[in-house]
């Protein structure tokens, strides 16, 4: 009898030793499954902290909130976004157009391509000045944006910093003055970063182009001033 007993005890630890046994399998079956899940995923760290298989690379371009004038970015409705200095004060611009495809590549300075980018904005090229525009609306009322320079030197190797106005005028289907008679946008210094327009010795600067481009757009859907200055006049350096 007392034999028995004992054959049945060892019978009874033997089927808890195998439960706890399949316990443990299942167990860490199943925690061996869900790190290989979170490892993949990066986000449980192992080996004292370390993620070996996360790599950490460091972000290219601009930072987070800033502007890369040489690849603009597009805002929800497609303008893409600029930021000029208007006045001395950081200003972002949005444009419908990317400046980028009227500029070319060219020895000693690039070409921008006023008139290609007026005609692409449904404005009427004007015989007068460097980029000059007539925009007519379906009301009558129409925009006129010229452009003047200070002189004919060209010598930007000497440091030669001539400027260049971008004039805008607002007129009625009678040729009365709309709202304003002219806004002017000047180039306070071109030389360090020029851009001739189209094949002239006319330069302008990136901001100059920038806001021409912002003229053009704006202008179609507006007579109010584009800046609101006390003067009329905005500067661009």
């Amino acid at each position: 009898m007392q034999k028995k007993k004992l054959l049945g005890i060892l019978a009874v630890l033997m089927v808890f030793a195998l439960a706890l046994t399949g316990c443990g399998q299942q167990s860490g079956e199943q925690n061996a499954g869900a790190t290989g899940s979170e490892s993949q995923n990066g986000t449980t760290a192992v080996d004292g902290g370390k993620n070996e298989g996360e790599v950490t690379a460091e972000p290219e371009g601009p930072d987070v909130g800033q502007v890369d004038n040489r690849k603009p970015v597009q805002d929800t409705d497609g303008n893409y976004i600029y930021t000029i200095t208007v006045d001395n004060v950081q200003t972002e611009v949005k444009t419908c157009i990317n400046v980028w495809d009227y500029i070319t590549d060219d020895t000693p300075y690039d070409h921008v391509d006023y008139k290609q980018m007026l005609a692409d904005l449904g404005w009427e090229a004007m015989p007068a000045g460097y980029g000059a525009a007539k925009f007519t609306r379906n009301d009558g009322s129409y925009t006129l944006i010229g452009g003047t320079r200070t002189g004919d030197e060209y010598d930007l190797s000497s440091g030669e910093s001539r400027l260049y106005d971008q004039g805008v005028t607002c007129y009625e289907s009678n040729n009365e003055s709309v709202k304003f008679s002219s806004l002017t946008v000047s180039a306070c210094s071109v030389s360090s970063d020029p851009y001739l327009i189209g094949k002239s010795d006319t330069y302008v600067s990136f901001e100059q182009i920038v806001a021409y481009a912002y003229l053009l757009d704006y202008y179609r859907n507006n007579v109010n001033p584009a800046f609101e200055t006390g003067t009329g006049s905005v500067c661009v350096p």
